[in-house]
C-alpha cells in the first residue's frame, strides 16, 4: 500500500507543484484539496467515485480501504477478489460485532453516522432529512435482525401460525393427485349396485267417518 500511495502522489506531483496543496485538517482545506486531485485525476484520465472520496473527507468507516483498493486496480490493471470489503458509509458492521446490550441507541447511531463536517458542507434541511431517515431505517433493519437472533431477549414469542408446519400448496396438490389416481376405477357395471326389485309405492288409505 505504500508503493500504490507513492506512485499515486508522483504521479499527481508531475502535473502540480507540493506547494498548491495545503495542509490543514479543516473540512475546507479537505475539500480543496481533493477537488485539485480531481481535476489532475481527470487530465490523467483516472476516475475516482465522488462518493467514496467525500466519505474519505468525512472520515468514515472502510472509505480510506476502498480508495486504496480503486487505486490499486487504476495503477496495477488488476481486479481485486470480490467482496473483500463491503462498502458501508455507516458503523452497522462494528454494531453487529458488539454484543446486543452494547449496541448503540437510535441517537447515538444517528450521531455518529453524520458528521458535523456534512452538515456544514451541506446545509440543506430536506438532504439532512433524508440522511436521517436512512440512518433511521438502517436502524430499525438492525433491530428487526436482533429480535429474529434472540426472541426470548426481546420476548418475542412466535404465533400459532408461524409455529403451524407448512406445506407448498403445488406439492400438495400434486400429492392428492396420486393418491387419487390410485383408487381403482370400474369399467364395468358391477351387477351388485344393481337389482331388479322394483318398490311400489301405495296410497295412503284416507280415514272413513261414520
Amino acid at each position: 500500500m505504500a508503493f500504490l500511495w507513492l506512485k499515486f502522489y508522483t504521479t499527481i506531483n508531475q502535473e502540480c507543484e507540493s506547494r498548491e496543496i495545503v495542509d490543514g485538517q479543516s473540512v475546507k482545506v479537505k475539500l480543496q484539496n481533493w477537488d485539485m486531485i480531481q481535476e489532475i485525476c481527470q487530465r490523467l484520465c483516472i476516475y475516482l467515485p465522488h462518493d467514496i472520496v467525500e466519505c474519505v473527507v468525512h472520515n468514515k468507516s472502510n472509505a480510506g480501504t476502498i480508495l486504496l483498493i480503486t487505486l490499486y486496480e487504476i495503477f496495477a490493471s488488476k481486479k481485486m477478489k470480490d467482496n473483500i470489503v463491503l462498502f458501508n458509509p455507516t458503523d452497522l458492521e462494528y454494531q453487529f460485532s458488539l454484543p446486543v446490550y452494547a449496541r448503540s441507541c437510535l441517537s447515538k447511531f444517528i450521531k455518529s453516522n453524520l458528521t458535523c463536517s456534512e452538515i456544514e458542507t451541506k446545509p440543506d434541511i430536506y438532504t439532512n432529512r433524508k440522511k436521517i431517515q436512512l440512518l433511521a431505517l438502517a436502524y430499525k433493519n438492525m433491530k428487526i435482525t436482533e429480535r429474529m437472533k434472540e426472541p426470548r431477549r426481546f420476548r418475542v414469542f412466535r404465533s400459532l401460525a408461524s409455529q403451524c408446519q407448512r406445506y407448498d400448496s403445488m406439492k400438495l396438490n400434486d400429492k392428492l393427485c396420486t393418491e387419487k389416481s390410485r383408487i381403482p376405477i370400474c369399467s364395468e357395471p358391477n351387477e351388485e349396485a344393481f337389482s331388479d326389485t322394483v318398490i311400489t309405492i301405495q296410497p295412503k288409505q284416507q280415514a272413513v267417518y261414520e
